[in-house]
C-alpha cells in the first residue's frame, strides 16, 4: 500500500487463530512482546514495504522467541519470504549475525542447516 511501516500478526500454529492484535511497527523496526506459548506454537507474519528478505531484526526475533515456529515476510512488490526454525539454539546464535537481508546468505544458511527456506 506504499506505506514505510510494517504490521505483524501472531498466528497459533495449531489453531491458526489469531494471538494478538496487529502490531504496528515504525520504519526503523520496533518491539512488541511476544505472547507466552509453548515452543514453536506461534507463526508470525509481516510485511517489508522495502520487499527485501528477512533482516538482521528478523533473525534476531527468531532467535529470541523459541515460540516462533515459522516467520512469513511479504514484500510490497508481492515476494513472500518463510522461515522455520530447525536449529539447536547454540547452532542459531553461531550462525545469525552474517545475514542482514542478504538473499543468498540466507538460502546458503537455510541450506546448510537444514532450515526449510521459501520465495514466491
Amino acid at each position: 500500500d506504499g506505506t514505510t511501516t510494517e504490521t505483524a500478526y501472531i498466528l497459533s500454529s495449531l489453531t491458526g487463530k489469531l494471538k494478538i492484535n496487529p502490531i504496528q511497527l515504525n520504519e526503523f523496526g520496533g518491539s512488541f512482546k511476544i505472547p507466552y506459548g509453548k515452543a514453536n506454537s506461534f507463526i508470525l507474519i509481516h510485511n517489508h514495504p522495502n520487499s527485501a528478505a528477512f533482516s538482521f531484526d528478523d533473525f534476531v526475533t527468531l532467535n529470541d522467541f523459541p515460540e516462533i515456529k515459522t516467520m512469513i515476510a511479504v514484500g510490497h512488490n508481492g515476494t513472500v519470504y518463510k522461515l522455520e526454525y530447525e536449529l539447536t539454539r547454540n547452532e542459531w546464535n553461531r550462525c545469525y549475525r552474517d545475514l542482514n537481508g542478504d538473499i543468498g546468505a540466507v538460502t546458503d544458511f537455510c541450506e546448510r542447516y537444514g532450515w526449510t527456506f521459501y520465495v514466491k
